[in-house]
């Protein structure tokens, strides 16, 4: 079936952390489930690098999801507390896993950090 994009058809945001949650649970549930706690996985050298469709990194898929164990910490929208927001997943500068939560303060800034979105196909 084609798939025509109107403008009220699709919607985009940043990805909120119960979204990643249950994209975590849907990883779990596959082949790969061992990735989710794995601390190997990834970009975690110390250096940022591009990692999608870059071979050096191919073992961070889980279930066909890329780059969630290494490279860049993920901003959602879940708040912590009333002061912070909570990034997921691994960073390159340490070994973490895919299921990795963090709180910083939305105005802290650095280099190891990026955003996830979702998209609803309507």
């Amino acid at each position: 079936k084609d798939y025509t994009v109107t403008e009220d058809s699709v919607q985009s945001s940043m990805i909120w952390g119960s979204q990643y949650d249950a994209m975590i649970n849907w990883a779990l549930s596959g082949n790969d489930s061992s990735k989710v706690t794995a601390e190997d996985i990834g970009n975690n050298n110390g250096e940022s690098a591009v990692t999608t469709g870059n071979p050096t990194y191919s073992n961070d898929s889980i279930n066909n999801v890329r780059d969630l164990c290494g490279n860049l910490y993920e901003w959602t929208l879940e708040a912590n507390d009333t002061s912070n927001r909570v990034v997921r997943g691994g960073v390159y500068s340490s070994n973490g896993p895919a299921s990795s939560r963090f709180s910083y303060r939305p105005s802290f800034s650095f280099d190891y950090s990026g955003s996830r979105l979702t998209l609803y196909i309507k």
